[in-house]
């Protein structure tokens, strides 16, 4: 806000108002216009926002020397420094010589030092950005990189796929690492996070994700009339779908689902149809859902339950091309990706759930079309949220989605429903979380190498924060370690805990890379880097009642076990970190290895039970063959009460567990 000065200095003071050339004239002044005078007005501005204010876009009080939201957050508070420009030189003619050469000849070294220093900046700058990108220098250096003006520049490219420092390529676009949490942006590795920056080997995800993904096409010769479905076995899968798979993805409410494939079912499933699709699909999920099938190498995908539903509907799917914007073909794509989720398939779900984005992009612009009909308004809403969180998630493993959907987020409003529906506070309650992540927050992810931004990072926790502190009471979980039962909390609660670790993990890698400047700076990292290892341990331990069956998004909770037990092992035992051990971390780190082999039978989760047992011989941490064999190490009641029971102290003592989540409630209550 500006305002304009109303007094002005003495020598001015005989200036009278017929003078001021902005003063406007009235109707009944037949005065002739006043000649336009010399009197500038210096624009004022009122207050002025501190730079976290203005990246916030919120309302600062503008106190000094900090503001009171930096105050209370215990920030340091910068403002931008006023800067005060000289007067507009008078303008002269063409024949007008200056009366002193020497005085104009300073004038214009001034001017060319300044060009100098603004042309120094800017190669500045760009060699940060190519820094940033990856991108090779290249051998004539009057000729720009290409790749900083294509769509893949920082300020596209999500967060959780940047790897700096390492040449940029289309292989780099596809796979899972962990090699962004190994170092600081410009700097290098240090020697206890090896094991994470080795963790890089795109072509052997795909080729571990290629063979499973055809065998899901396997028989791609089945039709309609090989599948047989009695009466009984339509109910069961379909109750079976709409209390397992409707619930983590309300895509539609039981009632449309209800009304659908009961009109297929007595009209002997029409062939080619899509609502036959949608149908099949359906039968798929909760044929999958209801089973207790752990297994999923190649050799037996055959026998994954519901598998020829699902081939079946994906021929009918792959043949009806001219109505893919249509409701039905996007939500026939979303299921065919739940489907390959719950098989662990994550490339070939995101190419399912990427179309379907494509599909429910075009649709939400319609805004004609979806104003003269509720119903499909309604559908669209669900479906675009149902991508948005399903691309959301498979980011760590295809980056190139680059957050389609996310420009349209303050334009399409968040799915209602008329009733209580259940799985709607869950689904409404992860969209949020997923936005408070999906901003772009300058290379803060799982991929890409780690910023030490204490500010941005503090924000961060902040809005997560608030996000718990509003959860309603249908999905609100407790903190601590005290067993849920509902696997909506559960999922919530261990994702809460994954996501403060890794916020919190580069103060662990500034630690091992670099000393403090002083006393203050070290006390500040430690106690980071302390909360970032409480957190991993709570994760750990907080979603094992989570992997012992299927359910939709379990692929994500194997990949943040694993993240976490690899984390837990690169500051095992480091002398520089010794101060901030968890009395719990070894039986944490062990704990996840046998909760992954539970599901080794899948290549993908096999390749992290190995990664896991070659770091911990490196460690010196003995394998058990019990663990080889898979077998499970659950910690007894009697010897770790406190991984358990969070407040129990009847042993005299709190258990590591409970010392562990005793510091994240505290420190959750202190944010508040």
């Amino acid at each position: 806000m500006e305002a304009r000065s109303t007094s002005q200095p003495n020598e001015n003071a005989a200036v009278t108002a017929d003078s001021n050339p902005r003063k406007r004239a009235y109707p009944s002044d037949d005065r002739p216009p006043r000649a336009p005078g010399s009197i500038n007005y210096p624009k004022k501005r009122v207050s002025v926002a501190c730079e976290l204010c203005r990246s916030r876009k919120t309302r600062c009080d503008a106190k000094r020397p900090s503001c009171s939201f930096c105050w209370q957050m215990g920030i340091e508070c910068n403002y931008r420094r006023t800067v005060v420009t000289n007067p507009p030189a008078p303008r002269v003619s063409a024949s007008y010589e200056p009366q002193n050469e020497n005085v104009n000849n300073d004038h214009w070294q001034t001017v060319i030092a300044r060009l100098d220093r603004i042309e120094t900046l800017l190669e500045k700058s760009s060699s940060q950005w190519v820094g940033l990108l990856g991108v090779e220098s290249p051998a004539d250096p009057s000729i720009p990189p290409l790749d900083l003006a294509t769509p893949l520049s920082a300020s596209h490219v999500p967060a959780g796929r940047v790897r700096h420092g390492h040449q940029q390529n289309g292989s780099s676009l596809v796979g899972l690492t962990l090699s962004g949490l190994s170092r600081l942006v410009g700097q290098q590795c240090p020697p206890p996070l090896y094991p994470l920056a080795d963790d890089d080997d795109d072509e052997a995800f795909l080729e571990r994700q290629a063979s499973p993904g055809e065998g899901l096409c396997r028989n791609s010769h089945l039709t309609i009339s090989d599948l047989s479905v009695s009466t009984r076995s339509f109910w069961r899968l379909q109750n079976s779908f709409a209390r397992d798979v409707l619930p983590w993805c309300p895509l539609f409410d039981q009632k449309y689902c209800v009304d659908i494939t009961t009109r297929i079912y007595e009209g002997q499933f029409p062939d080619k149809s899509l609502e036959t699709c949608l149908t099949l699909f359906v039968l798929a999920l909760g044929a999958l859902t209801r089973s207790e099938h752990l297994t999923d190498d190649v050799q037996v995908t055959a026998g994954i339950p519901g598998l020829d539903y699902f081939q079946v509907a994906s021929n009918i799917l792959g043949c009806d091309r001219s109505s893919r914007y249509g409701i039905l073909s996007i939500q026939c794509r979303i299921l065919m990706g739940l489907y390959c989720l719950y098989c662990l398939r994550p490339v070939q779900a995101f190419d399912a759930i990427h179309e379907a984005s494509l599909g429910v992009l075009a649709l939400v612009q319609c805004k004609r079309r979806l104003e003269a009909d509720t119903e499909l308004q309604r559908m669209s809403h669900r479906a675009y949220w149902a991508c948005f969180l399903l691309e959301h998630e498979l980011q760590a493993y295809v980056s190139y989605s680059a957050c389609l959907l996310q420009s349209h987020h303050d334009f399409v409003p968040l799915p209602l429903s008329d009733h209580d529906e259940l799985g709607m506070y869950w689904f409404l309650a992860e969209v949020a979380f997923r936005r408070i992540l999906s901003n772009p927050h300058a290379g803060i992810g799982w991929n890409a190498n780690t910023l030490h931004a204490p500010v941005v990072v503090e924000e961060i926790i902040s809005q997560i924060g608030l996000w718990y502190s509003h959860l309603p009471n249908q999905v609100k979980f407790p903190l601590g370690l005290s067993p849920i039962l509902d696997p909506h909390k559960s999922f919530l609660r261990g994702q809460y805990y994954s996501i403060n670790c890794v916020l919190s993990w580069s103060h662990v890698v500034r630690i091992l890379t670099s000393q403090a400047h002083d006393e203050q700076e070290r006390q500040r990292d430690l106690q980071a880097a302390r909360r970032s290892l409480e957190f991993s341990v709570l994760a750990i331990f907080s979603v094992e009642s989570l992997v012992q069956e299927r359910h939709l998004l379990l692929l994500a909770n194997l990949f943040g076990l694993y993240t976490q037990v690899m984390l837990l092992l690169c500051t095992y035992n480091e002398p520089a970190l010794a101060a901030i051990q968890q009395p719990s971390q070894l039986e944490a780190i062990r704990k996840g290895r046998s909760l992954l082999a539970i599901w080794s039978t899948s290549a993908e989760i096999a390749s992290y039970v190995d990664k896991i047992d070659t770091t911990m011989t490196a460690k010196g941490i003995p394998v058990y063959d019990e663990e080889r064999t898979h077998d499970s190490i659950s910690p007894s009641l009697t010897t770790h009460p406190g991984l358990i029971r969070t407040g129990s102290t009847s042993h005299g003592s709190h258990g590591p567990g409970s010392t562990a989540a005793a510091a994240a409630a505290g420190w959750y209550s202190n944010q508040q």
